[in-house]
């Protein structure tokens, strides 16, 4: 379509939408790109990259796609990108808005930002980034939010933090949960069969998705599987599927000491979602139990498929598990694998939590997100 010069636009900092390895905040964006762009077909939306673009993502003509140098590679790269690369391509565009859905923003721009901000971790939990990343945060995370025009944070619990630790004003915060991929369904029986074959060489399994980092807490989920395997004997295995970012040696000394490594599959591997939602729906229970979390994309897609979900009882978790799933002391090895062995033991307690994840997953969709998030940013607009 043609748009006439005067046509409000919007810009998007899009530089996490990655071709093939989408994360948390990737899939954020893109859910709700999908959305605002489809309801708006008036608006120019502006994809701003930092490295070559995928034709997927242009897939509207009031989509214009932007690649500015250099990578975001580095702490110091990243604030090149957004002060200087960033900042020049906004002043040529002019857009009404732009908004940056990845905690990072232009210091220099003087355009109306609405920045999304996921987790502040990096106040709670050491490792929760690399190093060079934790120093990048406490040098301009109070900045970043003190220049945002407005905030969408992705739980109550995060919007609390902002509110506490940067004095943010609480009615310039709209809460904006994650949703779910509509791909996250239940699986047939014939199809968690299949599942097991191919992850768990034809076994059950507990599965894990998600990076390796120390944040996520895997090595005590490979600590209290170990503890697991003793006291039930249970045939089962424990899949951890996901990439190994930094920091994994806790990890690597926990498979070392496991008594039963051999039930321990390693998938070092970015799964795609449909090989995610197989690997999700057939597994006998989800063990997500990180040290902290702005959301918890993995839990919600554990509700989805209608299967137990083991999580943390800290920050944002109980938030989207709700009386769903079962919480437990993410510091306490004892504690997850208590709940390893009641998920293994009791059916109906079991059953009880697939039952329940049918209404505790309707409380979030992006739908409603999307309509949050277009709403504040027509605000400016």
């Amino acid at each position: 379509m043609s748009l006439h010069k005067n046509t409000k636009s919007i810009a998007v900092n899009t530089r996490l939408l990655l071709s093939g390895r989408l994360e948390g905040m990737g899939i954020h964006m893109l859910e709700i790109l999908k959305r605002i762009t489809s309801r708006n077909p008036d608006i120019l939306f502006h994809f701003i990259f930092d490295r070559a673009w995928d034709p997927v993502y242009h897939w509207a003509d009031h989509i214009q796609c932007h690649h500015i140098f250099p990578p975001t590679r580095h702490p110091v790269l990243i604030r090149y990108w957004f002060d200087h690369a960033l900042t020049r391509l906004l002043k040529k565009l002019k857009p009404d808005v732009f908004w940056s859905p990845d905690n990072f923003t232009s210091l220099r721009t003087q355009i109306p930002t609405v920045l999304t901000v996921h987790d502040l971790a990096y106040l709670h939990i050491a490792g929760g980034v690399s190093a060079s990343m934790q120093k990048h945060y406490e040098r301009y995370m109070p900045s970043y939010v003190k220049k945002a025009d407005h905030i969408l944070a992705v739980s109550t619990s995060t919007k609390d933090d902002i509110i506490k630790h940067y004095h943010y004003p609480a009615d310039k915060i709209d809460i904006c949960y994650n949703g779910c991929r509509e791909a996250f369904k239940p699986l047939m029986p014939n199809e968690k069969t299949a599942a097991q074959n191919k992850f768990a060489q034809g076994k059950p399994y507990i599965a894990y998705l998600g990076s390796l980092h120390p944040r996520k807490n895997v090595h005590r989920m490979v600590m209290a599987f170990d503890a697991f395997k003793k006291q039930t004997r249970a045939d089962i295995k424990l899949v951890i599927a996901g990439r190994r970012a930094w920091m994994t040696n806790d990890l690597d000394q926990a498979l070392k000491n496991a008594n039963h490594k051999k039930d321990i599959i390693l998938l070092d591997k970015y799964m795609d979602v449909q090989e995610a939602v197989q690997f999700v729906g057939g597994a006998f229970t989800l063990c997500y139990i990180s040290l902290f979390e702005g959301f918890g994309i993995p839990i919600l897609e554990g509700l989805n498929c209608h299967i137990p979900v083991i999580t943390s009882q800290i920050s944002s978790m109980p938030e989207v598990g709700g009386d769903a799933v079962v919480y437990v002391d993410p510091y306490q090895v004892n504690c997850i694998a208590g709940a390893m062995v009641k998920l293994y033991h009791d059916d109906a307690y079991r059953s009880e939590l697939i039952q329940k994840t049918q209404t505790q997953k309707l409380k979030f969709s992006w739908d409603q997100t999307a309509r949050i998030t277009e709403k504040v940013l027509k605000n400016y607009i």
